[in-house]
């Protein structure tokens, strides 16, 4: 788990300084929310594919990649309407909102599914979690 939230830790720090300094200064904040994910998934993707689980020569990317587009999808829609719901009810600052909702549904929604199901039956690197039994 630790190369994984090195990974996510380092894509929320740099969705979080696109969102703060660009994103909700140039479209509605729902919309820069929804867009600074887009870019990150890519990068967190290959990320977790070649270096956080090491499964460069394990799996088919193909078939990872549509996982984790499920597994985005859902991450997609709860840091959307989690810090808009945050920001726009309760005035919260746009970038501290996205970063909480960051912490919540990567522990309890992004890396569970990442580690069990896009990259089931890899062998987790030195750091990382046991494989469950």
């Amino acid at each position: 788990m630790s190369r994984a939230a090195v990974v996510s830790i380092a894509a929320a720090a740099v969705e979080i300084v696109v969102l703060h300094f660009g994103l909700v200064r140039a479209m509605p904040k729902w919309a820069g929310f929804a867009l600074v994910q887009v870019i990150g998934n890519v990068a967190t993707f290959l990320f977790y594919k070649y270096w956080a689980f090491a499964a460069s020569k394990k799996g088919s990317a193909t078939k990872q990649y549509l996982r984790q587009v499920v597994v985005f999808g859902g991450t997609w829609i709860l840091n959307t309407a989690f810090p808009s719901l945050l920001h726009y009810r309760f005035g919260m600052n746009p970038a501290l909102a996205f970063g909480i909702s960051c912490a919540i549904f990567y522990l309890a929604w992004s890396y569970p599914l990442n580690r069990w199901w896009v990259f089931r039956g890899v062998q987790p690197q030195a750091g990382a979690a046991p494989k469950p039994a």
